[in-house]
């Protein structure tokens, strides 16, 4: 009996480690199969873009075209339905050649209804002219233009008051919302560690540029804005992030006229494991830890 029993004990035990066996090499195969991707993009009088990526040793891919006149995204993946074939074009023009003959003939009404139509139309007018003709010869009443010049003068008065008490209304809410942003603000302040959290970041947002893994970056390029300090200023950040981004990037500025032109080539290889690993550990330690505990809290909560 106890043979048995540990034969059954085996054959489930060996079930049990081959279905956690197969799913750690899906899970393996999805996190570490490699992220192939190139693309290619210039701005001049006209916009072209072109990107491919492949995923699982190609079985999953996508193409992206972009220009001017259209754009298109392509997705190529295992037991991907096929779309439903369209209707004939011959089909499609003698339906659309049916409803523009049938809206015709609803439009088109006899001879003699229109006629008819505008002899009544003729009668209104005649009408019309009689009576601003006796207008004309009515003489105003006295006091009328005394009496239009007072509502002017209280609608003026009305509408300048009620501009202001706005006004002040809105003065008033955008400080009472200015008081509420700078309570948030020294809250989290005090609660949570704002530098440690900006220094964190830079250095996840480094370590992701570097496990995107660019084999070929190179961005050249001509920018210019109506005014002149605001391209200066966008050449330093350029500049400064020189060192973060891992490519040949040449930028130079046009401070007469407002210019956005250049070239962008791209290509590398990564996987889900090195992009996905940084940022666990980003959220897993501190000073983040707390921000994702406390909203995990208030999610619950709710």
């Amino acid at each position: 009996m106890l043979g048995i029993i540990w034969t059954v004990l085996k054959i489930i035990l060996l079930i049990i480690g081959v279905v956690l066996s197969i799913v750690l090499l899906l899970l393996a195969a999805l996190l570490f199969a490699p992220i192939k991707y190139s693309g290619f993009a210039e701005k001049d009088e006209t916009t072209d873009i072109k990107g491919k990526a492949s995923w699982l040793f190609g079985m999953v891919r996508a193409e992206y075209v972009n220009n001017d006149d259209e754009s298109e995204l392509i997705l190529k993946y295992p037991f991907k339905k096929k779309e439903k074939a369209e209707n004939p074009i011959e089909d499609s023009e003698v339906y659309i050649q049916q409803i523009s003959e049938k809206a015709a003939d609803e439009t088109l009404s006899p001879k003699e209804d229109t006629f008819g139509a505008l002899d009544i139309t003729d009668d209104i007018f005649e009408k019309n002219n009689d009576a601003f003709a006796k207008a004309e010869d009515t003489p105003i009443y006295d006091g009328t233009e005394e009496k239009a010049n007072r509502y002017r003068l209280k609608d003026g008065i009305t509408r300048t008051v009620d501009a202001v008490k706005q006004k002040a209304m809105s003065i008033r809410s955008a400080v009472l919302r200015l008081k509420e942003r700078k309570n948030f603000i020294d809250e989290i302040t005090g609660k949570y560690d704002i530098i440690g959290i900006a220094e964190k970041t830079v250095k996840l947002i480094m370590k992701l540029f570097k496990n995107i893994g660019f084999k070929v970056l190179e961005i050249n390029g001509i920018i210019g804005f109506e005014d002149p300090s605001v391209t200066g200023k966008v050449l330093g950040v350029l500049a400064a992030s020189d060192h973060i981004i891992p490519g040949d990037i040449i930028i130079d500025g046009d401070f007469e006229n407002k210019r956005l032109e250049g070239s962008l080539i791209l290509s590398g290889r990564t996987n889900i494991f090195r992009l996905l690993l940084p940022i666990v550990i980003y959220l897993l330690r501190k000073p983040v830890r707390p921000v994702v505990i406390d909203y995990l809290r208030g999610d619950k909560n709710e």
